[in-house]
């Protein structure tokens, strides 16, 4: 080879070329890294904002795929650095020519820009935190979750399901319920028990040992309630009975939804009406459905589904 084919590798150039990460492992001279990194791109835009189903909907694919980036993301900056020090006396190939990094480039920006060019700049999956105790013992405060907001996602809701939404009339952050009635109910609690469609859900209570477990506060009993669709969850109430423990009939309309906290005797949710009170959901505030914790005090959580059962 001749001098000419020879061009040292610095790092102060690759340093600032990390912004486009494959054309700074391109620089240093390492294809496969470059390669690895467009890779990567694509599995976040397919995850994140094409929104698999299957895997979407696994927090903890969510947060191994989010762990593995970490490591991956620490390894190629040193790697990168490591290899532009070392490259005093690089051989060019054909992969550094202005053109294959004009073209590395652009495609790795097709890629970042993909909800741009699509039209679509929905995130499809949202970090929350709750910092009141209205969805005890289901959600701690100082849980981090996450929430599938797919455009589709508000059309395929089932009682049950915890969900994020921000009620029209309120100005204030997403609040975190768990629907019980959906289109079509008559719903309406009786001595703190939902009733649907004329029938009490049954509730059945959880023994002294099994309530320690849950952590909730012992001033709290510890209820699993079940739907008529067989999902059940937790749920927390006092002895005596609240103030809104009985409630007047409401028919849900097309689009309508009622829904509740689990902590009942610390929650504002649909037993409050509108304007004061937030009332019934509406199909179009709701922003996601949770799908799991991906932070919390208790590791017994990380990574696990917000407590809905199937029976």
């Amino acid at each position: 080879m001749n001098n000419a084919q020879r061009k040292p590798r610095r790092w102060w150039i690759a340093v600032p070329l990390l912004i486009c990460a494959p054309v700074a492992a391109l620089y240093v001279g390492a294809p496969l890294l470059a390669l690895s990194a467009l890779l990567m791109t694509a599995v976040n835009v397919l995850v994140f904002n094409v929104g698999i189903t299957g895997w979407f909907a696994n927090t903890g694919f969510v947060l191994s795929l989010a762990s593995f980036q970490a490591a991956f993301i620490l390894a190629f900056v040193v790697v990168t650095i490591w290899k532009a020090i070392r490259g005093r006396h690089y051989v060019l190939k054909w992969w550094n020519h202005w053109s294959v990094y004009t073209a590395t480039a652009v495609l790795m920006g097709m890629l970042t820009a993909y909800p741009e060019l699509t039209g679509d700049e929905t995130i499809k999956v949202k970090t929350y935190h709750l910092d009141f105790a209205s969805m005890v013992p289901s959600i701690a405060p100082g849980d981090h979750f996450l929430a599938d907001q797919r455009p589709s996602v508000a059309d395929r809701v089932a009682a049950g399901d915890v969900i994020t939404w921000h009620p029209s009339h309120r100005d204030r952050f997403p609040y975190i319920h768990r629907i019980i009635g959906v289109p079509g109910d008559q719903v309406r609690l009786v001595n703190g028990v939902p009733e649907i469609n004329g029938t009490l859900l049954n509730q059945t209570p959880l023994s002294e040992q099994d309530a320690a477990k849950v952590g909730a506060p012992a001033d709290l009993e510890i209820w699993r309630e079940t739907l008529p669709n067989g999902r059940s969850y937790l749920v927390t109430r006092k002895p005596e009975l609240a103030p809104n423990a009985n409630t007047q009939i409401v028919t849900l309309g097309e689009d309508q939804f009622f829904v509740l906290g689990d902590n009942r005797e610390n929650s504002i949710d649909s037993r409050t009406h509108r304007p004061r009170g937030l009332g019934l959901a509406n199909r179009s505030e709701i922003l996601g459905v949770v799908t799991g914790f991906y932070w919390s005090k208790d590791p017994g959580k990380i990574g696990a589904p917000v407590n809905a059962f199937s029976d």
